[in-house]
């Protein structure tokens, strides 16, 4: 009675069960097994101490300090588990925007991700919409689909990172393409075991590749198609025919438009550069077209009926893009929060 054990659970996987049981061996020692706990949290000290804020909040300040930034390696890194996502596959945009508060707290990760989605993209251009790593660290099934907006992120956050790091170098990064079968017309998407292809390009390469091929795929109000779903997936079925544009994704085009081609100007081209910024003039135009009275309208149907619902999307992004001067931009917002907030 009143005797203390100290019981010893270790959770791990390895490639082989020779190194299973060398590892099991070495853990089942509590000596280790406390060291190596200790090890764990120092680790994690590191990693947490890059950024630090302190407000009169300190919970809002453990949040930020703390949980956040440990959510978003351990849980959306690490692990993939968000809420559509538990199946482990990598999702195209969900990585590339988690890495984005990377850019200040670890640039080495997210410099590796963003050349890991490059990676992901097809030769034509659109991008895997997730994946799965295959058990050599190659490309397992994936999803190929019609949506509109994965293959954009890459540029997106690029610019950002280039800004964020000052590392210009990412850019002349070669990374390959993947190619597959084009998905049916008739289909929304399809699970594929992806090819690498000989083909290759720079990092600036692919991006551009994207951007053309949504460049290429504009309806008859001048705005991108919007497939089967943007950025918000439930609306897979306002464009499965092959007509319906994306107010949204005009204006998310709109401000990667205008905030690459300072890059490519960097590179050298000049008139890939100058090409984007008229094409962004015309959008601008085009979406300029959405506005109905107190808010733009989110997309255009197949059919040519105007969905219109007030949306947070086409009320901020407006203001994010650089689409609008200041007094629609707070209009447009301040409208979305009488009706949403």
């Amino acid at each position: 009675a009143g005797e203390e054990a100290v019981v010893v659970v270790a959770l791990g996987q390895t490639t082989t069960i020779e190194e299973a049981k060398r590892l099991a061996d070495y853990a089942r020692d509590p000596q280790h097994a406390y060291a190596e706990l200790a090890a764990n949290a120092r680790a994690w000290d590191d990693q947490l101490s890059v950024l630090r804020i302190k407000t009169n909040r300190p919970e809002f300040d453990r949040l930020v300090n703390d949980w956040l930034p440990y959510q978003l390696l351990a849980a959306r890194l690490w692990g993939r588990t968000g809420p559509s996502q538990r199946s482990g596959a990598t999702g195209y945009r969900d990585q590339l925007q988690d890495v984005i508060p990377l850019i200040h707290l670890a640039p080495e990760r997210a410099r590796a991700q963003i050349l890991l989605h490059a990676a992901h993209q097809y030769i034509e251009g659109d991008a895997c919409k997730w994946w799965h790593r295959a058990p050599n660290g190659g490309t397992g099934l994936a999803d190929r689909t019609h949506s509109s907006d994965p293959h954009l992120w890459l540029p997106y956050v690029t610019i950002r990172y280039v800004r964020g790091s000052g590392d210009y170098a990412i850019l002349d990064e070669v990374e390959t393409f993947l190619e597959a079968s084009p998905v049916p017309k008739d289909q929304e998407g399809e699970a594929t075991v992806p090819l690498t292809s000989r083909d290759k390009d720079t990092l600036l390469g692919h991006c551009a590749r994207g951007i053309d091929w949504t460049l290429d795929r504009f309806g008859a109000h001048g705005l991108p198609l919007m497939g089967s779903g943007d950025w918000d997936d439930g609306m897979n079925l306002v464009g499965d025919e092959g007509r319906g544009e994306s107010v949204w994704l005009g204006f998310f085009l709109h401000g990667i438009l205008l905030d690459i081609a300072p890059l490519f100007e960097a590179k050298g081209e000049a008139d890939r550069a100058e090409r984007y910024r008229e094409r962004a003039a015309k959008l601008r135009t085009a979406l300029e077209n959405c506005w109905r009275g107190d808010r733009y309208i989110r997309a255009y149907a197949d059919d040519g009926e105007e969905l219109a619902p007030m949306s947070a999307m086409t009320s901020s992004w407006p203001t994010l893009a650089r689409a609008v001067d200041a007094a629609r931009g707070r209009e447009a917002i301040e409208n979305a929060l009488a009706v949403l907030g």
